[in-house]
């Protein structure tokens, strides 16, 4: 059975008795081999948009020096991450209007077409741009396939099926760096992206004939006899205003954290001027949403105001949000160090990362086992996680300065891999039950999108601090063409005399220590938000029998 034990909120006493009436009435069309098959292609789905973003981390150093642009390849991390992050709640929606089954293959289909055309870019500037629509596609296939998992099997089966699909997810974290680095040997990166095409037309093939037409078979009579909505009821529901809101507010905010320090100073029109439209922005969308929820119309909110009026679900969203920069960055910004400051190949880089996305992997599916089976809160496991993560953040970015690789930093790796993939999934398998079921689809959109929106910003925001740190630090030892040299490739290092090598290299080094730094202060920051979800009897779910 599934124990869900919760005091002191209605939202969360609610959503145990929708789950149960959902149970009594739900039926589960899939079994047998065409459910597993069904599992199986959506577990490659999560696994090509993910492994996206992992892939491309050890093979930006490459892309960067062909295309002489180090110093804005973060955007071709950020592109992607910022249109994702933009609809991953606008899809959830729409596969609620229009169907699970027709938005999922859609997004497959256009994430593999762009993912195609990502593969033929000249210039960064064409990559960028193609990279942030393979962002869109990304984000329907990851809100329609986790509302699907939901969906596939019964609520006592929940918590294992979405710990086993988060296992896919990390699988990628620790597949994507070393093949990246294996591709890169040949310097062929553009296949990246286009080892995309053929997985992606073999995933729509598969579930055009597995995933039944009308699934899931719904309560609604709308959905139970098939019936599509019409298009001029979809217009009347889609929430557009907040939909732009929240897609404009970040990428306004990336733009002027990815200006500032290095182009422009923080107090430039060019920096101030973002920064401000991005606030007044999320204030619109935040009364935006609250006003929408209140008036209850036929307009849909894509953020229901109930998320954040709630302290459970608000601490929830805002610890998953404070989990994103961790999540990502580091995988981002160590292979970088790697080949940057230690010389290594990125096959090099692929492999010396191991220790942080296997152990990544690896607790995502333990700690959530052990919630289950020993009946542990899952809150305590979400605290001691978070210290894991401030405490292995913290001692990496003490690291010695030097150019050999300290073996004592694969440790500290394995320690903040270890709390980072644990809340992962932890969160994830949360969320179900700290909304109601009316809200449960939009809830695992939000869930995506909230750490990817944590991601962006971090990325953002460690990228400004690198290009700050090595701007201010090298303009005294390096002239103004090296130094423009360098920040459009790394590779300028091995040109400079010998005896300004060992110093840039070590410049690096600290600038990459500060990135570190500043994961360390979201996951403490991670902690104090964990406690606003604390009851009195806490949350924990069990795996059993029916």
């Amino acid at each position: 059975m599934l124990d869900l034990k919760a005091d002191e909120t209605t939202n969360t006493a609610s959503t145990i008795d929708v789950l149960e009436h959902d149970d009594a009435v739900q039926t589960f069309p899939l079994s047998g081999v065409r459910l597993h098959l069904t599992l199986g292609a959506i577990c490659i789905c999560l696994f090509l948009i993910t492994i996206e973003i992992t892939i491309v981390n050890t093979a930006l150093i490459t892309i960067a020096n062909d295309l002489l642009s180090f110093d804005r390849s973060s955007w071709i991390v950020t592109a992607y991450l910022l249109t994702y992050v933009g609809f991953l709640i606008i899809f959830s929606k729409l596969s609620d209007i229009l169907g699970r089954k027709p938005i999922l293959l859609f997004s497959i289909a256009w994430f593999t077409l762009w993912a195609g055309i990502c593969g033929a870019a000249q210039t960064t500037s064409q990559l960028i741009i193609f990279r942030a629509f393979q962002g869109i596609g990304a984000a329907g296939v990851y809100s329609s396939c986790m509302i699907i998992v939901f969906e596939l099997f019964p609520a006592p089966k929940v918590p294992f099926v979405a710990a086993g699909v988060s296992m896919v997810t990390a699988l990628s974290l620790v597949l994507g760096p070393v093949l990246g680095g294996l591709i890169n040997r040949s310097n062929q990166w553009r296949w990246v992206f286009l080892f995309n095409v053929p997985a992606g037309i073999l995933t729509v093939v598969m579930l055009q004939f597995l995933l039944p037409r009308n699934f899931p078979n719904a309560l609604s009579d709308e959905k139970r006899h098939g019936v599509q909505i019409r298009l001029r009821d979809f217009a009347q529901r889609i929430d557009y205003l907040g939909a732009f809101a929240l897609l404009a507010a970040s990428v306004f905010m990336v733009v002027a954290l990815e200006n500032a320090g290095l182009r422009h100073p923080w107090k430039s029109p060019i920096v101030a001027v973002p920064i401000t439209i991005s606030g007044i922005l999320w204030l619109l969308f935040v009364f935006w949403e609250r006003t929408l929820t209140i008036k209850k119309g036929i307009r849909e909110p894509v953020f229901p105001w109930s998320f954040l009026n709630n302290r459970l679900s608000f601490g929830l969203f805002l610890t998953d949000f404070l989990l994103g920069p961790p999540s990502l960055v580091a995988i981002y910004s160590l292979p970088q160090r790697f080949q940057v400051v230690n010389g290594s190949s990125p096959l090099g880089a692929g492999i010396k990362l191991l220790p942080y996305t296997a152990v990544t992997s690896i607790s995502s599916m333990l700690m959530s086992a052990l919630a289950s089976k020993a009946q542990i809160p899952v809150l305590y496991i979400i605290i001691f996680c978070s210290v894991c993560q401030t405490v292995g953040f913290g001692l990496l970015s003490y690291i010695p300065l030097s150019e050999t690789v300290s073996s004592a930093q694969f440790g500290y790796q394995s320690l903040a891999a270890f709390g980072t993939g644990a809340n992962m999934t932890l969160l994830i398998v949360m969320s179900p039950y700290l909304v109601t079921k009316k809200d449960a689809a939009i809830a695992q959109g939000a869930i995506g999108q909230f750490r990817y929106m944590g991601a962006v910003i971090g990325v953002a925001i460690v990228t400004c601090t690198l290009n700050s740190y090595v701007q201010s630090h090298l303009s005294v030892i390096l002239s103004r063409e090296q130094l423009n040299q360098l920040l459009a490739s790394v590779l300028a290092i091995e040109k400079l005399p010998e005896h300004l090598q060992s110093p840039v290299r070590l410049v690096m080094a600290e600038a990459y220590n500060l990135q570190i730094r500043i994961l360390m202060g979201f996951s403490a920051a991670q902690l104090v938000a964990a406690f606003l979800m604390w009851q009195r009897n806490q949350v924990k779910f069990v795996l059993g029998g029916e």
